[in-house]
């Protein structure tokens, strides 16, 4: 084994000095050689660039731009909301006492015809019960002044019948003293 490590060793040992002992001047044909392959290089480098990545770049740098312009302006933005969804709350909540106040007072309205409609139902009731009462009072006392009457006949009849011995003449007066 050790033979090849050095059969491998004296192969490279050639080469490296052959390298590094260069000693035959660059022209200055090949510098500016290298130097135009350098620059297309790298405007070969430039163009692949621009076509294949600089687009999406671009796009990231302005998006990012607008990220940071947004966020500058983020609390003021916030502010603005904040302030435009208080006044709207406020509006709801005004156009909500509007239309309770609203339909209280149309509330009260109908309990007032409500409650005129039933006094003027218990009105007509009442004159209605005042009436019949009245009707049936005179009824009654018409009924009560016959059966008095009657009664009366009937008493004084019983009283004459003992003291005086002739009806007709009882019932003649009775009529006539019961009438008057």
């Amino acid at each position: 084994m050790s033979n090849t490590i050095e059969t491998h060793t004296e192969t490279a040992a050639p080469e490296q000095e052959t390298v590094g002992t260069h000693d035959e001047p660059i022209g200055t044909a090949t510098i500016l050689l290298n130097v135009w392959v350098q620059i297309l290089n790298l405007v070969i480098f430039f163009l692949i660039f621009k076509k294949l990545i600089w687009d999406k770049i671009a796009a990231g740098l302005t998006k990012r731009e607008e990220l940071i312009n947004k966020l500058k302006n983020a609390d003021k933005e916030y502010d603005e909301r904040i302030e435009k969804a208080r006044k709207r709350r406020r509006e709801i909540v005004d156009e909500g006492i509007i239309a309770k106040n609203k339909m209280l007072e149309e509330a009260k309205i109908e309990a007032m015809k409500e409650k005129e409609d039933i006094l003027k139902q218990a009105n007509v009731e009442k004159e209605n019960i005042i009436s019949s009462s009245k009707d049936k009072m005179k009824q009654d006392r018409k009924n009560m002044e016959e059966e008095w009457v009657n009664s009366v006949k009937k008493t004084s009849l019983a009283i004459f019948d003992k003291v005086v011995w002739e009806k007709e003449v009882m019932e003649k007066y009775l009529d006539k003293v019961v009438i008057k």
